[in-house]
């Protein structure tokens, strides 16, 4: 008796699961990089601007009150300058000199500073309607009169005595100039009070106290006081 055959079935391969990978496109990354830069320089740009606009905005916002707490901050800022110098100024004049049996003609030259002791400001009006304050301020004071001795020149020297006899008296030129120096740095001093150099001392002071102030919003008219 022959013993039962038996078919073998061949065994099924199971195919592989595909693998798929996200192939990257060259560039695909740069639009969103140009779009986070414009973003970026958008804000920055809003921030500038609000920036600017902050103290002014703040200042047309608030009560009249509040603006005059503003006024009244900015000019705490200004009483911080203290003594300062806002204006300096060359001078020329001439000085006739004699001394000795000497006489000589000087064209003297020199500078000086201008200065005014903000810490002494106060404001004395305001003007809600118009936004305009007065604030009054000592006047420039004249500071560090300097005789320019490299620049002083001598114009005219000669004898001053009354006969020939009086030669031999005359001091030297070296004598001269020393007896001459206080005299020129009296000039110096009485050429740098003349006015037109006080009105330039007087227009920066008030430049400068307009510029803090109008960061707050208010224009300022400025009162010297001891003004002629």
């Amino acid at each position: 008796m022959l013993p039962p055959t038996t078919t073998a079935t061949p065994a099924t391969a199971t195919p592989p699961t595909p693998t798929y990978v996200l192939a990257r496109r060259p560039g695909c990354l740069w639009p969103l990089v140009v779009l986070f830069l414009g973003l970026a320089t958008l804000a920055l740009a809003a921030f500038v601007l609000l920036y600017r606009a902050g103290v002014q905005g703040l200042a047309s916002m608030a009560t009249p009150t509040e603006r005059f707490t503003l006024a009244g901050q900015t000019i705490n800022q200004v009483q911080a300058l203290s003594l300062l110098t806002v204006q300096s100024v060359q001078v020329v004049s001439e000085l006739e000199a004699e001394a000795a049996f000497r006489r000589g003609i000087w064209i003297v030259r020199g500078s000086a500073d201008y200065a005014v002791d903000f810490s002494q400001a106060s404001l004395t009006k305001r003007d809600e309607k118009s936004r305009e304050l007065t604030v009054e301020l000592p006047l420039p004071k004249l500071r560090n009169p300097r005789l320019d001795e490299d620049r002083t020149k001598l114009a005219t020297y000669e004898n001053a005595g009354l006969g020939w006899w009086t030669i031999g008296m005359a001091g030297s030129r070296e004598e001269f100039e020393k007896s001459s120096r206080a005299r020129m740095q009296a000039a110096v001093v009485a050429a740098a009070r003349e006015r037109p150099y006080i009105d330039l001392a007087k227009a920066a002071a008030e430049k400068l106290v307009a510029s803090i102030f109008d960061l707050a919003g208010w224009k300022v008219k400025v009162q010297w006081t001891g003004e002629p």
